[in-house]
């Protein structure tokens, strides 16, 4: 491998910058990776130690110059800002922890609350095993965006999900978990066994109707129709209800549908009743009045005459 087969396969990648780094990195793996020399920019390599021992070894010569070849390679395809961290003094991987500090300087932070949260991810009991695994897909995926030699394994993936079945409804998949444990069984094959045994769990554990319905019941209720019972009526002063819903102010002769929902106009016509009311009544009183005082008249003209 050389330092121009490297460039030749680079041509293709993306501009080195902050918004490309991710990408640009990852092409640059592969593209190692294709000579096998990937090793080279993830691990320190203990025949370094003779770099500058004319007495190395033929095989440390090798290995001194593919690792020469790569940090060549790195320090001519990054852009000027980056230059000054590179030196002929470094190795490869000294090199490349400096470019991945250059564009991500908490980096290592960031894994470490990756894989707190990875190994620390909590749910409820009736999550599907897909649900969690692709949760925990996810946090991965953001691992290895930042250093794939911090990405959890499959066979972490298959611990993590063990650590959470093993516990959940009450401890039901435990008698399942345990037979997984076996290093030979894969972690596809794992999510497999568990998501059977989920189905198991759910004939034998159905959801009650019952308690389903009066939860969605309990939902469905509005924050008005909740507080009814709180309501007092000023009509009737009973708790429960409003004057505008109450059976006693709808049913008396002054009331109607119209007065429950216009109560303060319904209050003014009732007012104008009783006023006409007491004035066609004053009204019939002096006529009655007016009446007898007539019918005196005539009687007391009667008997004169």
């Amino acid at each position: 491998m050389t330092t121009a087969q490297i460039f030749k396969s680079m041509k293709v990648a993306p501009q080195l910058d902050k918004s490309t780094y991710n990408r640009w990195s990852k092409y640059f793996r592969d593209v190692l990776s294709l000579f096998d020399v990937d090793s080279f920019i993830l691990e320190t390599k203990n025949e370094l130690k003779t770099r500058n021992d004319k007495s190395a070894s033929d095989s440390d010569k090798i290995i001194h110059k593919q690792d020469k070849n790569i940090r060549i390679a790195i320090s001519q395809l990054v852009p000027d800002v980056v230059f000054h961290n590179f030196d002929c003094t470094y190795t490869a991987k000294q090199c490349w922890d400096n470019l991945k500090e250059f564009y991500f300087p908490n980096s290592a932070e960031d894994i470490d609350d990756l894989l707190q949260e990875f190994w620390g991810l909590t749910i409820e009991d009736d999550v599907d095993i897909d649900e969690f695994v692709q949760k925990l897909t996810e946090i991965r995926a953001k691992i290895n965006l930042i250093d794939s030699g911090s990405t959890p394994s499959n066979k972490s993936m298959k611990k993590r999900v063990l650590i959470h079945f093993i516990k959940c409804c009450g401890r039901f998949f435990m008698s399942t978990t345990i037979s997984l444990k076996d290093p030979a069984v894969t972690f596809q094959a794992t999510v497999t066994s568990i998501r059977e045994s989920q189905l198991v769990y759910r004939e034998l554990h159905p959801t009650p109707i019952i308690a389903f319905m009066n939860s969605s019941k309990t939902e469905n209720l509005s924050p008005s129709s909740q507080s009814d019972g709180n309501k007092k009526c000023a009509y009737c002063n009973r708790r429960g209800h409003l004057r505008e819903s109450c059976f006693n102010w709808l049913e008396i002769p002054d009331g109607s549908k119209w007065s429950a929902k216009n109560p303060k106009k319904a209050a003014k016509t009732l007012k104008l009743k009783e006023k006409l009311s007491r004035g066609k009544g004053k009204a019939k009183k002096n006529s009655k009045n007016d009446s007898s005082i007539k019918t005196k008249i005539d009687d007391d003209t009667k008997h004169g005459a």
